[in-house]
This record gives C-alpha cells, sequence and structure tokens, in this order.
C-alpha cells in the first residue's frame, strides 16, 4: 500500500472476521490501529490476538453500541480525547 504508511486507523466491527483480518494485516504494516466491537470479551481477545500476530503495540480497542444515537455519540467523542485526528476508518458491520 504506498502512501499509506504509520496511519492512524479505526476499524469497526473488528472483534472477529473480516474486522480482525483487517486489522491484523493493517497492524502488521505498522499503523496505529483502533478496534472497536461491542463486546468486551470478544474484543479483547481479538486485541490480543491482533498484537500477538502483528508483533504491533500500537494498537487499542474501544467499546461502543452504534445502535443508537447516544453510543454513537459516546464513541465519537472517546475517539475525540484519544487521538487529534483519524487518517482512516474502516467502518465493517455485521448482520443482526
Amino acid at each position: 500500500m504506498q502512501g499509506l504508511r504509520n496511519k492512524v486507523i479505526l476499524v469497526t466491527g473488528a472483534s472477529d472476521g473480516i474486522g480482525k483480518l483487517t486489522a491484523t494485516t493493517l497492524a502488521k504494516q505498522g499503523h496505529t490501529i483502533t478496534i472497536h466491537g461491542r463486546n468486551r470479551q470478544k474484543t479483547e481477545a481479538a486485541l490480543a490476538e491482533i498484537k500477538r500476530e502483528s508483533g504491533n503495540r500500537n494498537v487499542e480497542m474501544l467499546l461502543g453500541d452504534f445502535l443508537s444515537l447516544a453510543g454513537v455519540k459516546a464513541f465519537a467523542e472517546a475517539i475525540k480525547e484519544k487521538y487529534d485526528h483519524l487518517d482512516v476508518l474502516i467502518k465493517l458491520s455485521h448482520p443482526g
């Protein structure tokens, strides 16, 4: 990925499946990654796996429920507190 070096990237729905694979791939490239999930246990497990597989310590997690506007706003505030900018947002959704 030419030109996509050392970016701050948020991957939603990254506690499993294609989201976790995407976050892992980007973490292996050396980016700063924040993964999002709704379930604390699954997201913590994904975080540990991504760090282990990628060797990248710049991977963090945030929990959030996007089913309500209040949840979306709270998640946005958490992002604003953590970062002054995001370079890339990858929004993946899960059925159900």
